[in-house]
């Protein structure tokens, strides 16, 4: 198992434990499903779905809207608050792109944005 992958484990763990109830907060969401490409000497691929602004894993036979791609230390540094998405979007260092034409975009950017910032504010509260 990956790094990130465990990380992820844990902070999606986190999600329910400290937040069984977000779908009452962030209603604004629909269901997503991206692909989550890291880039790097241990590269990783995951199937993530948010669904009311909760991220989870997705089944790994769906096709995905959306593919991210990032360095495994942009999204360390995303998941500590050290940047944020909109920051490293226009670094060029995350992008979102669609699945199909391949082309960035940025309300899908705005949207799972917002998904990352309610995940980080997570782990804030158990650091």
């Amino acid at each position: 198992m990956g790094y990130i992958k465990n990380l992820m484990d844990k902070v999606i763990a986190l999600q329910t434990k400290f937040r069984p109830d977000m779908e009452e907060y962030y209603q604004e969401a629909k269901t997503r499903t991206a692909l989550l490409r890291i880039v790097g000497l241990d590269g990783e691929t995951l199937v993530l779905t948010v669904n009311n602004g909760r991220i989870t894993y997705g089944n790994p036979d769906d096709k995905p809207l959306h593919v991210f791609r990032c360095s495994s230390d942009t999204f360390l540094d995303l998941l500590s608050g050290d940047t944020t998405v909109r920051k490293e979007a226009t670094l060029g260092h995350f992008t979102i792109e669609d699945a199909n034409s391949g082309e960035i975009n940025i309300v899908e950017l705005e949207k799972w944005s917002k998904a990352f910032d309610r995940m980080r504010g997570l782990l804030k509260v158990v650091v």
